[in-house]
């Protein structure tokens, strides 16, 4: 083997060296790569599952409000009905009752003249 030949295989080796310690290097970035990309991936998961189940809670919570709500607004609807017959009563007895003293002020008037 001559010596050009000796230095070019020595030379060869090397190269082969650093590409095999630069594929190492690059199958490990990504394998650590991949294990942070499953990790917040499982990380993502969780917390969609958690929103997930807040939204859903959520839902019942207004479902729920808005039943109670709907319950509500319709007794107090009744409720202002029966006070307005109630005032309309009152104010027809009311308007009754003025009437009537307003024509036994006129009979007393007429009866004082």
């Amino acid at each position: 083997m001559t010596e050009l030949e000796r230095i070019l295989i020595e030379r060869l080796e090397q190269m082969e060296q650093r590409h095999h310690n630069e594929t190492m290097d690059l199958r490990q970035q990504l394998y650590a790569q991949q294990m942070s990309l499953e990790n917040l991936q499982r990380q993502w998961g969780s917390t969609l599952k958690g929103y997930e189940m807040h939204c859903a809670s959520l839902h019942t919570a207004f479902v729920a409000l808005e039943k109670s709500t709907k319950s509500e607004l319709n007794s107090m609807g009744r409720s202002l009905d029966q006070t307005n017959l109630a005032t309309g009563a009152a104010l027809g007895s009311l308007n009754s009752s003025v009437a009537g003293v307003k024509s036994s002020l006129e009979s007393l008037i007429k009866a004082q003249r």
